[in-house]
């Protein structure tokens, strides 16, 4: 595997501000989706934004063999000595993040042909993907030194979200809203 291009600290240093505002609103967003309050429409909008910012952050995390070939993408990686160190620190690929990075792919990002033999508008595990995509955001933001970082990488007050929280693009019904939005823990992650 071909090194990627050295950056300089200022460019991991704003690269890691943008890294943030990719956190912060897939927080958000998933933080909405619970929310009976918005209508059917606003239901959609949220739970693409949440995908989006999602994929953006699994892609950082876990880059493709394709991707690392594109200079002005920011991965994980780049704030490490090299691949090897971020993925021993990483660990492997999370199957269940390479499926949502998949199904964003057809669903949201790509007009895709994979949509007509699905048949059933996909359901989000909202609750898992946002906790797996934290929980690595964690490691990262332990691992990396701090030199590279305009402060924590995790916003303020964010925190885990409810495992059974659930998005669709069926309808507004089929998110989990049992009290859910009072459940949410605004305490920092440990």
């Amino acid at each position: 595997m071909m090194p990627r291009k050295k950056r300089k600290p200022e460019e991991l240093i704003g690269a890691s501000k943008h890294l943030k505002y990719e956190v912060t609103m897939m927080i958000h967003a998933a933080q909405w989706l619970p929310n009976k309050v918005i209508a059917e429409k606003g239901h959609f909008v949220f739970l693409e934004c949440f995908v989006l910012h999602a994929r953006s952050l699994i892609d950082f995390l876990f880059p493709r063999k394709r991707s690392r070939d594109r200079e002005n993408d920011v991965f994980a990686e780049d704030y490490f000595a090299s691949h090897n160190e971020w993925e021993g620190i990483r660990g492997p690929v999370v199957p269940f993040l390479e499926e949502t990075r998949s199904r964003a792919d057809s669903w949201l990002a790509h007009l895709s042909y994979k949509r007509l033999r699905e048949k059933v508008d996909p359901e989000w595990k909202v609750g898992d993907i946002a906790n797996s995509i934290l929980d690595l955001v964690l490691v990262f933001e332990r691992g990396v030194d701090k030199k590279f970082l305009a402060g924590s990488i995790l916003p303020t007050g964010a925190a885990h979200l409810p495992r059974g929280l659930t998005g669709s693009t069926k309808s507004i019904e089929s998110v989990n809203t049992s009290s859910v939005r009072s459940n949410i823990y605004y305490g920092k992650v440990e």
